[in-house]
């Protein structure tokens, strides 16, 4: 039994250090920010944003979400939005666009852009 959590584990660290390292290459080839594509600083930017977002519902959300709607469900609903997630990531190209789409915080009032001054 304690053999098969290892290899959990292992598969598991696996997994993540690929993802995260391929991710780097995959979205500096295939998104744009502002009509540039992600470089490290973009690519930083995301993984911050990503790593405060898992602080928040790891460290506040999840403990209660469990308790409310069971281990089962969130098993099930977790999957499905990580297949949702990663179907999106192969259709969009432009990083404003995924922003829009599906950030978590997306319902903000956004500023329609500004008009230039006349001289």
């Amino acid at each position: 039994m304690l053999g098969g959590l290892f290899l959990q584990f292992l598969l598991l660290i696996f997994a993540f250090s690929t993802f995260t390292s391929g991710f780097a290459l995959f979205a500096e080839r295939r998104f744009t920010w502002q009509g540039h594509p992600f470089g490290p600083r973009e690519i930083g930017y995301l993984f911050t944003y990503v790593g405060f977002l898992g602080i928040i519902i790891q460290g506040g959300l999840m403990g209660r979400i469990v308790k409310r709607f069971g281990e089962p469900a969130l098993v099930a609903v977790g999957f499905a939005g990580m297949g949702l997630g990663y179907a999106t990531l192969g259709v969009i190209g432009d990083a404003a666009a995924a922003r829009d789409r599906l950030d978590v915080f997306g319902r903000r009032e956004r500023a329609p852009p500004s008009e230039p001054e006349a001289a």
